[in-house]
């Protein structure tokens, strides 16, 4: 049987950096909550991954939330997916996955959006609003 855990990045920066807005990595508060996901793990043992994917900063620069309301077909930025196109590369990259390590056990570090277009993936909704995504609950 294949287990996917779907992990989001801890609390991050955003800025601006050359003149374009672009992910600046993980802020203090990230860097605490990331530390305490990874002792969490190494104490209970409770996810014994495979594998663990997680995104090249390339990707993590393009997956920014996506401003609720903006359309589909929006190219809300020169040089970045809309959308559909956004939904299409998350939808490709988790059948990929999950073709390629068939019986494994993988974690997967990504971003809010992506894990809220994984919902499209698994469950065939458009769209899902994870009221949850950014708490920290299991961490304590």
């Amino acid at each position: 049987m294949t287990h996917l855990y779907l992990i989001r990045h801890g609390d991050n920066i955003d800025g601006l950096e050359d003149g374009k807005y672009r992910d600046l990595g993980l802020s203090p508060q990230g860097v605490r909550q990331s530390e305490r996901l990874r002792d969490r793990l190494v104490r209970t043992g409770e996810i014994k991954p495979d594998m663990f994917i997680f995104s090249p900063d390339e990707f993590m620069e393009r997956t920014r939330q996506i401003p609720k309301g903006q359309e589909a077909y929006y190219r809300w930025d020169k040089g970045y997916e809309n959308r559909l196109e956004f939904s299409l590369q998350v939808h490709l990259a988790l059948n990929r996955i999950l073709q390629e390590h068939t019986g494994k056990t993988i974690v997967l570090l990504t971003h809010g959006a992506a894990l809220q277009i994984s919902f499209g993936f698994f469950f065939r909704h458009a769209e899902a609003n994870l009221e949850r995504s950014n708490d920290c609950h299991h961490l304590l």
